[in-house]
């Protein structure tokens, strides 16, 4: 039977974050509204558009005119933690379930359904993670992570109505700057937001059959090869920064106590952050060391 809004408490949320995102933005809105369809739930939906310098800002616009319940929202700053602090401090009419999509994503038409469902089932559960179809150099990782209840994927997971009140009550945000907003959010689910909130052992549950795929990228290319570069950078800036937090925060972990700007954690930064588990890792946190000193 397809689910109906009364079978839940609240009506949904969904933020589709997306960057210089022209090639993919469209494949990601359609998807989602086809798997809308299968849900036959009433959602609010967001097209955050941060820092774009392409046509994703036009194309958003025009799906949102053309789709009822849709709307863009213009965000200057191209930052995607910034862009997640809008959705969920500014946009959010309802604290209900929601979905947070990356807008060069597909979802599978059965996806929300499937969130939605277990949800029901299991609403004292913090977060809802889905699962990778896309088979890449990361793919065995995510999967694994999010089978084991260790993490959630950025490009598309729930947070439940449960959590999402705490976040609005505490006040809850990410630093601008911060890279890798699943992770913190991860940490969050599995340490509570405050000392206020317990530890809670069921935080984060992944949704078996709620599939996504994701823009593979792929260095056959001189340019491709650059933008795989790029990445492998910010891979290492991510995880320093998480380093420092660990160091900012101290053993309260008051997650409430995060700085508005990521650079506030960099003077935590040490040289014994740098991993050398494989080369790689240790030539990019080398460099994500100093790069980040700079600005400490």
């Amino acid at each position: 039977m397809p689910k109906t809004l009364e079978h839940n408490q609240t009506s949904i949320n969904i933020f589709v974050f997306a960057h210089n995102e022209q090639n993919h933005i469209l494949t990601c809105l359609n998807s989602i509204k086809e798997a809308l369809r299968e849900t036959n739930v009433q959602a609010e939906g967001f097209i955050l558009v941060n820092g774009s310098t392409d046509n994703t800002l036009k194309l958003a616009e025009q799906f949102s005119a053309n789709n009822s319940h849709w709307q863009t929202v213009n965000i200057i700053v191209g930052d995607k933690s910034n862009a997640w602090n809008v959705a969920v401090h500014e946009c959010m009419n309802n604290v209900g379930l929601g979905f947070f999509i990356d807008g060069d994503c597909t979802i599978e038409n059965t996806s929300l359904l499937r969130m939605l469902d277990v949800h029901d089932d299991n609403q004292d559960y913090y977060a809802f993670a889905a699962i990778p179809k896309t088979k890449g150099r990361d793919f065995e990782f995510i999967t694994q992570n999010t089978i084991s209840k260790e993490g959630l994927s950025g490009n598309f997971y729930a947070l439940s109505p449960l959590f999402l009140q705490q976040i609005v009550k505490e006040k809850f945000s990410l630093p601008v700057g911060l890279i890798g907003d699943d992770s913190v959010l991860s940490w969050v689910c599995k340490t509570g937001i405050s000392p206020h909130y317990s530890l809670s052992s069921s935080s984060i549950l992944p949704v078996h059959n709620a599939y996504y795929k994701y823009n593979r990228l792929v260095p056959n290319s001189l340019r491709n090869i650059k933008k795989y570069l790029t990445r492998l950078k910010r891979y290492s800036i991510r995880h320093m920064q998480q380093e420092c937090i660990r160091e900012y925060l101290g053993p309260e972990r008051n997650f409430t106590k995060l700085p508005k700007q990521i650079e506030d954690v960099y003077p935590f930064l040490d040289k014994r952050f740098i991993r050398y588990n494989h080369p790689i890792n240790t030539l990019f946190d080398a460099w994500a060391f100093y790069h980040l000193n700079k600005k400490g």
